[in-house]
Formats: structure tokens, C-alpha cells, sequence
């Protein structure tokens, strides 16, 4: 090559490699990044009531711990998929320390830490700083999985790609057998003899709906403390998904659902925001009707757990690309 001619190639490199990551990049994503890795001895992490711990201290003797790597910054879709599937193999169970969440913060009765604070009912939930965690996985910007023992040994590394695929099943599996357990779709439970087929299947019609969650069992909330629930869909038809209207069976202030504001478009992901508060205590289920331009309209999503008395803040958060009923 001609002298003449580096200026030129270096400058062609350097444009290349300072492009950001396109989604199909993000979607070629690895799921099995590293067979393993190990962590310094001196690694440490905070527990639900605010103390640190070494990490080493807190997993489980004679056996490899299920860690979940979940942070608020990761896309929705990898979160709802790893934590949603962790619900396979611990809401029909009792609470167990074979399985610990390793997040960016600790539980709480808003936002983020509202979705750790129902996880933790069944699992323990740890707070990291993700400079102890290995940079390869981090910069993913995905949710992922491993086995951890006692001497911070990992293995198993697995980032989950979709909900329902080949891999995401088999590797949950394994870890409910690991621990004696089956999966459990407590969807499926609870829709059992009903129609599935416009939850759960793409039909021969024009346009249609896949809801990957209907039924959340959140456990004990505060009374008039403000919640909120996500519910993911997808368009699996060959039409534009239209929601023009839902209903919903609480009306007290601060029950609100948000809906896509336009159209969703063929193979397009979106979700359902439900916010919700327990006026009361004592069991509760909140109902609300979706109702779309799909086969099976209205679709019913169901929120159930138990109102306890304290007190709390309402906060109340708006989305542009959201309207609300």
C-alpha cells in the first residue's frame, strides 16, 4: 500500500469503530459471553436493611448459589425476561437463599425498587457496585445469570435472550431441578381453561396480541401508598395493534392505566402501566380491561396482593408516548 494512503485508512478505522452499537448489534448479543470468571475475596455488597457484607458471607454453604445481575439501566425487555422467569421456579414455593439478586439498588416502595421489593419476598436481594463485577458482562447492558460458591468461583454465565426460548427454558430448568423444583408458569395456572389462544398464540387473523404476563401476584403493599405493574406485549399480527379503551374495576385516585399512545406495529414490543393503590387492608385484586383491535377483546390483566396499614408518598409520573384512561 501507499504511504499516501494511511491518513486515509486510519481515518476509515476510526469511523468505524466510534459507531454506537445498532439494535441488531444488541440483538447478536452473545448468551453465553464467558464460561466463567472469579471475584475478588474482598468483594463486598449491602443487604436489605442498608449493612454490608461480604459477599462470600452471604451465599449458601456446600453448594453454588443462582445469581441474578439485574440493573435499572438495562433495557425492560431483558429485565421483565429475567425476572419474570425467575417466578418459574419461585411463586409456587417457599422463600429460599439458593437464589440472590445482585442489583443497582435495594428494594423499595417506588419505581425500580418496587419490582425488587416483589422479588424479594421469595429470593434475597443484595446491592453491588458494578466496578466489582466483571467489565465484559457490564458493558452488555443486558441482564444476566451464574452460578456463584463460596470461594466467588462463577460459572454458567448465561444472558437471557428471549422469554420463551429454547436456552432461557432449559437453563431455568436446571436451576429449579438443582433446587428440586419444576417451573411453574403461574400464568398458565391461573388461565387454565380459558381460551389461550388470543393470549398466547399468533392467530389467522389480520391482527392479534401476545401477552407475556396477565395475572401478578405482588404480595403486601401499603394503603395509600401509589404502585405501579408493567404488563409486556407484542403485536404478532399483520395490522397495526390499536388500545382505545380500558376499564378498570378500582376508580379511587391514583388509578390510572397507560396504554401506547399510537399505533404498535407488526413484530413491535410495548407495554401496559397499571398504577394502583390499596385504599384498605386486606386481600385486594385490582381487574382491568384492555380492549384492542385483536381477536379475544377485552383482555383482562389481574393484580392481586395484600393491603397493609402504613403510611406513604404518591408520586405521580406521566410518559408522552402514553395516554391515559
Amino acid at each position: 500500500m501507499k504511504p499516501s494512503l494511511y491518513p486515509i485508512l486510519i481515518i476509515t478505522v476510526c469511523l468505524f469503530a466510534c459507531q454506537p452499537v445498532t439494535k441488531q448489534a444488541k440483538d447478536n448479543i452473545p448468551t453465553c459471553p464467558a464460561d466463567s470468571f472469579l471475584l475478588s475475596p474482598e468483594v463486598t455488597v449491602t443487604n436489605q436493611q442498608g449493612k454490608k457484607e461480604k459477599l462470600s458471607d452471604v451465599l449458601v454453604k456446600d453448594s453454588s448459589t443462582l445469581v441474578v445481575r439485574v440493573t435499572d439501566n438495562h433495557p425492560d425487555e431483558s429485565k421483565h425476561i429475567a425476572l419474570y422467569r425467575l417466578r418459574f421456579i419461585t411463586d409456587e414455593y417457599p422463600p429460599t437463599k439458593n437464589i440472590i439478586i445482585l442489583a443497582d439498588r435495594l428494594p423499595a416502595d417506588t419505581g425500580w425498587g418496587q419490582l425488587l421489593k416483589t422479588a424479594s419476598f421469595k429470593v434475597r436481594v443484595f446491592q453491588i457496585d458494578s466496578s466489582l463485577l466483571p467489565p465484559a458482562l457490564e458493558q452488555q447492558q443486558r441482564a444476566y445469570l451464574f452460578y456463584l460458591n463460596k470461594q466467588l468461583h462463577a460459572s454458567k454465565v448465561y444472558v437471557p435472550d428471549s422469554l420463551y426460548g429454547s436456552k432461557t427454558d432449559s437453563y431455568f430448568e436446571q436451576a429449579g431441578l438443582v433446587m428440586g423444583r419444576t417451573q411453574v408458569n403461574s400464568l398458565l395456572v391461573h388461565t387454565k381453561g380459558m381460551r389461550k389462544n388470543s393470549y398466547y398464540r399468533s392467530g389467522s387473523s389480520n391482527t392479534d396480541i401476545y401477552l407475556s404476563d396477565r395475572f401478578v401476584k405482588v404480595g403486601p403493599r401499603n394503603i395509600y401508598t401509589r404502585y405501579y405493574e408493567d404488563f409486556y406485549f407484542r403485536n404478532t399480527g399483520r395490522e397495526p395493534l390499536v388500545i382505545y379503551k380500558t376499564s378498570n374495576n378500582w376508580g379511587c385516585t391514583g388509578c390510572e392505566v397507560y396504554v401506547p399512545a399510537k399505533p404498535v406495529q407488526p413484530g413491535e414490543r410495548d407495554r401496559i402501566r397499571v398504577y394502583y393503590r390499596p385504599r384498605q387492608s386486606g386481600l385486594f385484586r385490582n381487574e382491568i380491561r384492555v380492549y384492542s383491535n385483536t381477536p379475544g377483546s377485552p383482555h383482562t390483566l389481574i393484580i392481586s396482593g395484600t393491603a397493609v396499614n402504613s403510611s406513604g408518598r404518591t408520586t405521580t409520573i406521566g410518559f408522552s408516548r402514553y395516554k391515559r384512561f
